[in-house]
């Protein structure tokens, strides 16, 4: 009978100390402190914390270091310390590999190692892995959005199969409101990239046409006003 309950008091303390460290992980995005994605990045770097198994967790460490990169060369980064903005592209590339462990098929990971890749000045990297994450997730709006900014960016770089999913991306932006204002900009500013955005049109409703048309000339309108 003894035995009994010191068993199952020993099998309620492995639960509870289990079900502890998977706060603990999963609460790795708030604990590793900081207001913003600068800083988390640089508490995370600091104390080796790691990004947790959910989804959501993922997505927040996978984000903090989108926006990082992006601001790569910015002024927030030139108040960074020299080591830590040296350090990011391999954090960052750490963490998306690590997600990709447990979640092999991730578009959003793939993303953040082609963004990586654009600072190493990686251009075969870049153009793998914006594949992969093109093939990984084909209709996710979040994801295609800065995908299709970094692919314009990179255009002449790109392999023909690179080439022919983000005419695809294209596309699917063009039927959601969030990549409304950068295609209309890109049709405004860039020719080659209007012409990509032409060959996409048809693809579109009569709707979402007449809605990228309206931003293109309102595009035009903002110009006109700051020039």
């Amino acid at each position: 009978m003894k035995l009994s309950v010191v068993g199952a008091l020993a099998a309620g303390l492995c639960t509870a100390l289990l079900g502890a460290w998977c706060v603990y992980q999963e609460s790795a995005p708030v604990l590793r402190g900081g207001s913003n994605s600068f800083e988390r990045l640089a508490a995370t770097s600091a104390n080796d914390l790691g990004i947790g198994l959910s989804l959501l967790s993922q997505s927040t460490a996978l984000r903090d270091c989108q926006t990082v990169l992006l601001a790569y060369e910015s002024a927030r980064m030139a108040v960074m310390p020299d080591d830590f903005k040296a350090g990011l592209p391999s954090q960052c590339a750490g963490l998306a590999q690590r997600v990709l462990q447990t979640t092999p098929i991730h578009g959003f990971a793939e993303l953040v190692l082609a963004q990586v890749a654009d600072i190493q000045g990686d251009a075969g990297a870049l153009d793998r892995h914006l594949q992969r994450s093109q093939a990984m997730a084909p209709s996710e709006a979040r994801v295609i959005l800065p995908r299709v900014s970094l692919a314009e960016a990179h255009i002449e770089a790109l392999s023909d199969p690179t080439l022919e999913r983000h005419q695809q991306d294209i596309g699917t932006l063009l039927k959601s409101s969030q990549g409304l204002w950068l295609l209309a900009s890109l049709y405004v500013r860039d020719e080659a990239a209007r012409g990509r955005i032409q060959a996409a049109l048809p693809t579109a409703s009569p709707a979402d046409q007449s809605r990228f048309l309206w931003a293109v000339r309102q595009t035009i309108d903002l110009r006109g006003r700051s020039s």
